[in-house]
């Protein structure tokens, strides 16, 4: 059974990715802006001894299509590959963010994190993610949560959730997906 939050809930957790990667690129405009000259040249970090300016490559960049990147397997096997649009450390907190392509009939197995929050936006295709909520206690006994995956709808699975997706369409289920760096959080999935 699906359920659907408020209208005005919808609307903000559609456009959250992409007010976070507003949000992050303007973050990583202002920290370059913010060097001293003398640190910034052919794409380095060029530091006087002594000095730490926090990054090893200050870089800006224009990532590009998808399908212009190198498409590569994911650490959870399968058929299923990924295309990293921002690669892990590149920003503070983000984790790497990634487009994944899961093909008909394929499964992003079960798994957690310890310590991130994973979004997943749906951008074509249909698909059903599996969610099994971490228990408030020990001994707390919980249900699997199962949702639709339909295009334009994000959802966001927090630590120790464990999760699975699953391809149910006839088409390629394409994800932009990215996970955020936190030590605590709420324990329940948001679908939106």
């Amino acid at each position: 059974m699906k359920c659907r939050p408020p209208k005005l809930v919808h609307v903000v957790f559609t456009l959250m990715p992409f007010l976070l990667l507003i949000f992050l690129l303007n973050e990583r405009r202002r920290l370059y802006e913010s060097l001293p000259q003398h640190e910034i040249g052919e794409g380095k970090a060029n530091l006087l001894p002594g000095q730490h300016s926090g990054y090893e490559t200050i870089r800006s960049r224009l990532v590009g299509a998808p399908s212009s990147l190198p498409w590569e397997e994911t650490s959870h096997g399968g058929a299923t590959r990924k295309a990293t649009l921002i690669g892990q450390g590149e920003i503070p907190h983000i984790l790497a963010m990634s487009v994944a392509k899961v093909p008909p009939g394929e499964t992003i197995p079960k798994h957690a994190h310890d310590s991130k929050v994973e979004v997943f936006h749906v951008q074509a295709g249909h698909g059903l993610a599996h969610v099994w909520p971490h228990p408030k206690h020990e001994n707390d006994r919980v249900e699997r949560q199962q949702m639709m995956l339909e295009p334009g709808e994000t959802l966001i699975v927090f630590p120790k959730e464990e999760h699975e997706i699953v391809n149910k369409g006839q088409h390629v289920l394409t994800l932009l997906y990215y996970g955020v760096a936190i030590d605590k959080g709420p324990k329940e999935s948001i679908m939106v």
